[in-house]
């Protein structure tokens, strides 16, 4: 089955763009980015609305929902467009209600704060009451221990009781013997990658981990029918394409190289090497990566190896052939 996709977009928030580069140094990184006063840099929470061809409604990710204080909207510099994503959800004209399945790439506040809303007691509230909730095993586990290198990621309000009942937890997988030559975290620069195997956890949609910002942390491939609300000249550009929406192991365009890690993640070295097998996949492959933080109006990338240089990659947005 083919899903017809609407991007959410809920709205723009700032992190430190040091952090978001990790150890590459910031004569180089302020040649890719625009920073405000306070060094921070422009992100957005992208998710997906997916419709497949029975009328089933898929969430792929949840961003920050609304239970936000005064100050930290002042914190992440939120804008007049920032949202909830069961908002989003509504204004894309579809009932949160009807949502059948959330799928979450990891647990930290910014992907997974809109699984619950504030109720009219100002308790947190299941956001999607029909929904369960996929996400991997391992995540749910570390989330709830709150093993994490960042303070208050890991939220109460956002792994409740009311979210663990809902819970699909996806198992630890083994990964199998690829063909590609990427790093490995356990075979170093010269190993022979492996290919990590994955879920289907609906028709024609699977989840595979990307570990290294957090160990459990998975991104989400399917099948695309076509997108709604797209810019002009673009609605079927995805029509028949393979479109992966990748979590932090490549939050947007520029973290398109070995090098840029987050200083957020866990393990530096395993988020690379991880990164280095997502491209060249997408590469052979022919995926559309969707970057869960790029700020791009249309953030659709198709990937191919750069012959120039080794284990760097050229992104450019999909348009209509």
């Amino acid at each position: 089955m083919a899903y017809r996709l609407t991007l959410l977009r809920n709205g723009l928030f700032s992190l430190d763009a040091g952090s978001m580069f990790g150890i590459i140094p910031k004569v180089v990184w302020q040649d890719w980015v625009t920073t405000d006063e306070s060094n921070r840099v422009a992100l957005q929470q992208n998710a997906l609305l997916l419709e497949g061809e029975d009328g089933s409604l898929v969430l792929v990710e949840a961003g920050i929902g609304g239970k936000i204080t005064d100050r930290e909207r002042k914190i992440y510099n939120l804008g007049a467009d920032f949202r909830a994503v069961h908002e989003s959800v509504a204004a894309a004209g579809k009932n949160p209600a009807d949502v059948s399945a959330v799928v979450l790439t990891h647990l930290h506040f910014d992907h997974a704060g809109g699984l619950t809303k504030l109720d009219g007691a100002g308790s947190p509230a299941i956001a999607f009451p029909n929904a369960e909730i996929i996400v991997q095993e391992r995540e749910w586990k570390d989330a709830i221990a709150g093993k994490s290198t960042m303070h208050k990621t890991y939220l109460k309000d956002h792994l409740t009781d009311e979210v663990a009942e809902r819970l699909r937890l996806i198992p630890e997988m083994q990964e199998s013997n690829g063909n590609g030559h990427a790093p490995t975290a356990t075979g170093g620069p010269g190993a022979k990658a492996k290919a990590a195997t994955e879920a289907q956890v609906l028709d024609d949609l699977w989840v595979f981990r990307t570990p290294g910002h957090t160990w459990g942390q998975q991104s989400v491939r399917f099948v695309c029918a076509g997108a709604d609300d797209a810019p002009s000249g673009r609605a079927d550009a995805l029509r028949g394409r393979q479109v992966c929406f990748v979590s932090d192991v490549m939050p947007t365009r520029w973290h398109a190289r070995p090098t840029t890690n987050l200083a957020y993640d866990v393990e530096p070295y395993t988020s690379m090497c991880e990164r280095v097998k997502l491209l060249e996949r997408a590469a052979s492959d022919g995926w559309v990566l969707v970057p869960n933080h790029d700020p791009s109006e249309w953030p659709f990338f198709e990937v191919s190896a750069d012959p120039e240089t080794p284990k760097r990659w050229r992104l450019q947005p999909v348009a209509s052939h």
